[in-house]
């Protein structure tokens, strides 16, 4: 039966960037050849998916980037020709069915060339991707896994050994900051670069490395507790960058109840004396374009202002140590305790609204939300503060807090499913695996197994690396 519907777009990238996919030579719906000399690298954030890219059309060659779309109208659908990100793009790829007469204008007025993938495939782009979807992965296949051959124990002993591998390459990292840095320091920024998630990492990790923690405390120590809450979210919002002035949040697109709070950051901001050494962060530093509005940086910053308050009194490392000590017999309950902690609920502005920006601000439903939600907690606690505390015991040769550590990590419930753990579950595992993935050092070898071994171009070497 013929399929009516288009590929997934995500497949297309896959085909585009596959030299075995297209057959030779390429030319565009309107019969000019090209030669793609470079086919660009992927683009996750807004603006065309491919960038940088070299192609050579009708002996002429252009340098710009691609745009890929399973629908020739979807240029138009998205409102591409009305946006200037889009003015650099040289090449418009699409599938399905497409007359000479289609065209793709630029907001600058120029006309894209359209490359249409299904003429230089052996099937139409939409077959190929169903067909993929429903077939099981044989040997030779680049989806196919040799450990889908071991019995479940034997996967399950290799997934515990390259979680434990994990788990020492992180406390292998963060035994490496401490030639330069204090724990408290080092706990404080990888905090911070976990509530960046994938798109703010970098910008966080910067914030921390200009804003050091003690100065941070040390301004905040002996102000009331609501007050040091806003004086430490002022002096974050200060240095991403993000802090507006009390004139700007009078004028649109500002939201209209931001001014008095943004007064009291202002306030706390200029009286704020390490601010002078500081090298403030911009907003362009920071994206907001395909985040759902509850992760938002300025969410997680005040999120991560609450946090740093919490361990204002004893540090973080101490204040950490104390819960290792008091449930030294319990890892779990360490575990969930320190969920807890790093679970931030909304409060004040934040309690109903996103960011500063209306513009941002119409695009969220007015829900309420954790600034830091229970998920995220506990990848923190998986991620950040368990592999710290390792490294720890392991400097000052704590027998008894280096047991502790690893009994929290072979015990603890898994972290939420993400892509690379499903994709993981589904190329080793031929039946059900959603039991047999039941600690966290299991989940985590799943995604040190597609980091390390599955990328090489070896791909049995799993069996013999966790021999």
């Amino acid at each position: 039966m013929k399929i009516e519907e288009p590929a997934p777009e995500n497949f297309l990238y896959t085909i585009w960037n596959d030299d075995n996919a297209l057959r030779k030579p390429l030319c565009t719906i309107d019969g000019r050849r090209v030669e793609v000399i470079f086919k660009g690298t992927r683009n996750y954030d807004a603006g065309p998916d491919f960038k940088n890219a070299t192609v050579v059309i009708d002996g002429e060659m252009h340098c710009g980037d691609i745009e890929v779309h399973p629908v020739a109208s979807d240029w138009y659908n998205h409102g591409h020709h009305t946006d200037a990100r889009y003015n650099n793009v040289v090449l418009h790829v699409v599938t399905m069915k497409t007359g000479p007469d289609v065209n793709t204008r630029r907001q600058d007025g120029e006309l894209v060339p359209v490359l249409n993938l299904d003429h230089f495939l052996g099937k139409p782009s939409e077959q190929l991707a169903e067909e993929e979807q429903n077939s099981p992965p044989m040997p030779g296949d680049k989806r196919y896994c040799a450990l889908r051959e071991e019995s479940d124990s034997r996967i399950l002993q290799i997934l515990e050994l390259a979680g434990e591998e994990r788990l020492s390459e992180k406390a292998d990292r963060f035994t490496e900051e401490r030639l330069r840095d204090s724990w408290n320091q080092i706990i404080y920024r990888g905090i911070a670069e976990a509530l960046g998630y994938s798109k703010n990492q970098v910008p966080f990790r910067k914030l921390a490395d200009q804003l050091p923690i003690e100065e941070v405390w040390k301004a905040a120590w002996s102000l009331p507790s609501e007050k040091a809450e806003t004086a430490i979210q002022a002096y974050l919002f200060g240095t991403a960058g993000l802090l507006p002035t009390p004139d700007a949040t009078l004028k649109a697109p500002f939201i209209e109840d931001a001014a008095e709070y943004v007064e009291q950051l202002q306030y706390f901001w200029n009286g704020f004396a390490y601010r002078r050494k500081i090298d403030s962060l911009t907003g362009v530093d920071w994206l907001f374009f395909r985040l759902r509005p509850q992760n938002f940086p300025t969410r997680r910053l005040a999120g991560l202002a609450a946090i740093l308050l919490y361990f204002i009194g004893d540090g973080f490392l101490e204040g950490i140590k104390k819960l290792f000590d008091m449930y030294r017999r319990q890892p779990d309950r360490i575990r969930r305790e320190l969920i807890k902690i790093f679970t931030v609920p909304a409060n004040g502005y934040w309690e109903n609204h996103f960011c500063f920006d209306e513009s941002h601000e119409s695009r969220a439903a007015r829900l309420p939300a954790k600034l830091i939600g229970k998920d995220r907690a506990a990848e923190i606690v998986v991620n950040i503060i368990l592999p710290c505390m390792l490294a720890y015991a392991d400097e000052i040769n704590d027998g008894k807090l280096l047991a502790t550590c690893r009994a929290m990590y072979a015990q603890s419930t898994p972290l939420p499913e993400n892509s690379i753990t499903r994709k993981m579950k589904s190329l080793i595992f031929s039946s059900p695996s959603q039991q047999l993935i039941d600690t966290v050092r299991k989940q985590q070898g799943l995604i040190q197994l597609k980091k390390n071994v599955c990328l090489s171009v070896e791909c049995r070497n799993c069996l013999d690396r966790y021999n």
